[in-house]
């Protein structure tokens, strides 16, 4: 199964609906389709921000069946200098949780584009990326009607 770290600006921005790609992205963590790994410093930050700048009933249903499927992992300590340090340990729980993608719309980490087998990718192309693997798996139709029919 695919393993992912989403970054907290991807979860604030599926509060913009249902065909979000944030949103579309949580709802595969909450279907089990994939699995997501968190830290505890980052299930803390994310907790924090999103008590912030999300109000929205439905999506925090959401996001409280992620925090409790997220996979708690320790992060990696790695030695990296990046423009914004507070991404360092976004890569150091992707690392430590042997994750395939970084989840971000963050200019700071997208420009790393990948790290030590992790790959730093928009939302978007994680959708377009899930879509094409669903496609030679023929579960495209599954996956759409999941979305439809909440099923």
């Amino acid at each position: 199964m695919v393993r992912i770290v989403l970054d907290t600006n991807v979860i604030i921005n599926a509060d913009r609906g249902e065909g979000s790609y944030g949103k579309r992205i949580l709802d595969l963590i909450c279907w089990g389709e994939v699995d997501a790994v968190i830290s505890e410093p980052v299930r803390r930050e994310q907790q924090l921000m999103l008590d912030r700048l999300v109000s929205d009933v439905v999506l925090w249903r959401s996001v409280k069946k992620y925090f409790a499927l997220a996979k708690k992992v320790e992060p990696a300590t790695l030695h990296i200098m990046l423009d914004d340090t507070e991404d360092i340990k976004l890569l150091e729980l992707a690392v430590g949780g042997a994750v395939q993608f970084l989840i971000t719309d963050d200019a700071h980490l997208l420009v790393v584009d990948e790290f030590q087998g992790v790959r730093i990718i928009k939302p978007s192309e994680f959708w377009q990326w899930w879509q094409t693997q669903q496609d030679k798996t023929g579960a495209t139709w599954a996956t759409w009607a999941k979305t439809v029919l909440g099923k």
